[in-house]
């Protein structure tokens, strides 16, 4: 890859990031909530006229704010369609600007050889790539938080004051966005960038950073109390009581841990640094905070102080069931996350490369690795909530690689990654093989196409054998094809008999119609299934009354209504006689479609 030009490698990583984002991008269906919960507001949004309070099937959804709202908005008013694909460009597009942006961010801190393999590990990760694919939160989230982390990080260091001055500017526009995205999610990996920055400024950070892996051990025990405490209480049938704040007492040993010994020896650029990220900080505040009036001219104070404490703050200490996890959570998830690059990661720890890498490579690692223990010790956890923090991570992992590949690297870091790559080759090979007979047995649609991915990964699998280098180059693009064979493999999840979304449309074309039509509550969240509410196209009313449904039943008027089928076993209701189901049970949500009378042409 060296050999390769600076202009033909750019062409080459813009084509395999646009063919990962956009291949075969609108084929499936919205089914999943999570990614309902984003498609369907923009939609509304455009129904109503109303942009300042996302909706979902027509009742207020503030749980998340609304600039991915507004992008996909764009996007359904700039092509005409509201559609899974239209819903799902605007990621799309973000995950190839965070491709671009760690590749441009790496050239300048960590050299070209550095930054290509940067840029190739993001876009060759495949959770990254999934989550690319969908109409989600976190792409667009990772790209503007780096961008403000990268922003922060040039301004400290800076002579210029003009130049400073600027990059607050645009670092402020950047965390504004992840801040409208996420709402104060980014501080935490700000405020990580933060204490990393500081710690690098100290002339004597060996002498003190052993104390604070210490005392980050220490809050690492007490998190495990904090998480195994309330588990044996609730056996008990007791409650957590004040071992509840266990956590968020690890939480806060753990930050203090770093910053207060990075703050005493950073010595007088200790308040540049403060000086910077706050205004970073204080300037994408301003910029989001209109919204945030608008939103508190709407619907008062109490309201949005409710919605913060159980959005953000609850969430360092409680967890619902979903997205629980103990301490030991994201440490073992990321091996699955960044695969096949997470292997590679304990190479960060290791004193050489430490010692001798340029100094973002040791900001990458410890603000990366500072952002996974934060978020480790809070109680609420997903994978898909340390996503800003991988690109750093895996810049760091680019120059680990590019090191090896250029013969400076130490022999047991070599060892490894010859370890590694004969590893990870064969397995990657072996997963492309399974995905292909996945992808015949479950998606017939996608056969063509993924013989043509299999037979690219095997063609590259032996042409590549020869040399460790070659086997290196190959890597990628084995993991990129493999990834999308993966994806083409799942594929059935959201369509044919697995989607429910001909049950949602022919919904909301009764409604349309004049219809009388009910949606059985679906869930304790909402109405519908938000993808539901994204199909019908229109709000459906929702009921819990089964008597007065039963009553509509047997009456003369056509009606229709959309219940689940596990909910009509679990309750052993008898239809009445004129009832008959229309259509499914479709999808994973077995719903079901009846009427007392028969669908209209």
């Amino acid at each position: 890859m060296g050999k390769l030009g600076t202009a033909r490698f750019v062409l080459l990583l813009a084509v395999l990031a646009l063919f990962a984002a956009f291949f075969e991008l609108g084929r499936g269906d919205v089914v999943e909530d999570n990614e309902g919960q984003r498609a369907a507001p923009p939609a509304e949004m455009i129904r109503s006229g109303n942009y300042v309070i996302p909706t979902i099937n027509g009742k207020d959804y503030l749980s998340k704010p609304p600039l991915l709202y507004w992008a996909i908005a764009g996007v359904y008013k700039l092509t005409g369609n509201i559609s899974p694909l239209t819903a799902r460009i605007p990621t799309a597009l973000a995950y190839v600007a965070l491709v671009f942006a760690v590749y441009l961010a790496g050239r300048r801190a960590l050299g070209e050889h550095a930054a290509r393999w940067g840029a190739l590990a993001v876009l060759a990760s495949p959770y990254v790539m999934q989550r690319g694919r969908q109409a989600g939160l976190d792409i667009p989230l990772t790209l503007a938080t780096l961008l403000a982390i990268l922003a922060a990080r040039a301004a400290a260091e800076s002579e210029n004051r003009a130049r400073a001055a600027a990059l607050v500017l645009l670092g402020g526009i950047a965390f504004a966005a992840a801040v409208l995205l996420k709402g104060p999610v980014p501080f935490l990996f700000l405020g990580a960038a933060f204490i990393a920055q500081l710690a690098l400024s100290s002339e004597n950070f060996g002498s003190w950073n052993v104390a604070a892996r210490r005392w980050t051990a220490r809050a690492f025990l007490l998190a495990v109390a904090g998480w195994l405490i309330p588990l044996i209480a609730m056996a008990m049938g007791r409650g957590p009581g004040v071992f509840a704040f266990l956590t968020p007492a690890a939480l806060a040993m753990l930050v203090l841990a770093w910053l207060i010994p990075a703050w005493r020896n950073a010595g007088p650029a200790r308040w540049r640094c403060a000086a910077v990220f706050a205004a970073i900080m204080l300037v994408g505040l301003a910029v989001s905070a209109p919204w945030g009036a608008a939103v508190l001219a709407q619907k008062g104070l109490p309201y949005v102080t409710n919605l913060l404490q159980a959005e953000s703050l609850e969430r360092t200490h409680t967890a619902t069931a979903i997205n629980s996890g103990s301490p030991f959570y994201y440490l073992f998830g990321i091996l699955a996350m960044l695969l096949p690059w997470s292997l590679l990661l304990p190479l960060h720890f290791s004193p050489k490369s430490w010692k001798e890498g340029p100094a973002f490579y040791r900001f990458a690692v410890l603000a990366g690795w500072i952002s996974v223990g934060i978020f480790s010790f809070i109680a609420g956890k997903e994978y898909e909530y340390i996503l800003p923090a991988v690109p750093l991570l895996l810049l760091a992992t680019g120059w680990q690689i590019a090191r090896r590949l250029d013969g400076q690297a130490e022999p047991p870091v070599e060892r490894w990654q010859e370890f590694w790559q004969g590893l990870m080759l064969p397995l990657l090979s072996l997963a492309a093989l399974g995905f292909l007979v996945a992808v015949f047995l479950k998606s017939p649609a996608l056969r063509v196409q993924a013989v043509v991915l299999a037979a690219l990964v095997f063609l590259l699998l032996v042409s590549a054998w020869r040399s460790y280098d070659r086997r290196t180059l190959a890597l990628p693009v084995i993991a990129l094809c493999a990834s999308m064979l993966w994806l083409l493999s799942q594929n059935y999840r959201l369509t044919g008999d697995h989607s429910f979304r001909p049950i949602a449309e022919t919904t909301g074309k009764l409604i349309r119609d004049g219809y009388d039509v009910e949606a059985v509550k679906m869930t304790t969240a909402f109405d519908v299934f938000p993808g539901f509410a994204f199909h019908a196209g229109i709000p459906v009313p929702a009921t819990t009354d089964s008597d007065r449904v039963r009553q509509k039943l047997t009456g003369n008027k056509p009606y229709y209504c959309v219940v689940r089928e596990k909910l009509l076993k679990q309750a052993n209701v008898q239809l009445p006689p004129k009832a008959k189901p229309l259509m499914g049970p479709l999808g994973a949500k077995d719903l079901l479609l009846i009427g007392n009378a028969p669908l209209p042409e």
